[in-house]
């Protein structure tokens, strides 16, 4: 049985969308249902996701259903930050 949750995205900018989430998705299509509604999802690689401290972006955590991990629940925030990339080897 498929269980929908309210969920908030906070952006780095201050900017929050709540968002419906089916809590038998992975983290992983979560996260590019997000990006997807925003045009974002060919710049997935940078951003990160956390939940309380924890980052939603480790293999381990992309993997499990929504529902898995406890510290997704209703209503809680999910901050969602741009990653700068940084180019190696220029001098």
């Amino acid at each position: 049985m498929s269980t929908i949750i309210k969920v908030n995205f906070k952006m780095q900018s201050g900017k929050t969308y709540k968002e419906e989430v089916d809590t038998n998705k992975t983290i992983d299509r979560m996260i590019a249902d997000f990006l997807e509604k925003r045009k974002l999802i060919h710049e997935m690689n940078k951003y990160s996701f956390m939940v309380n401290a924890a980052p939603l972006d480790k293999k381990e955590v992309l993997k499990k259903k929504v529902k898995h991990f406890k510290k997704i629940k209703p209503d809680c925030t999910i901050q969602v930050r741009q990653i700068d990339s940084i180019d190696g080897g220029s001098n």
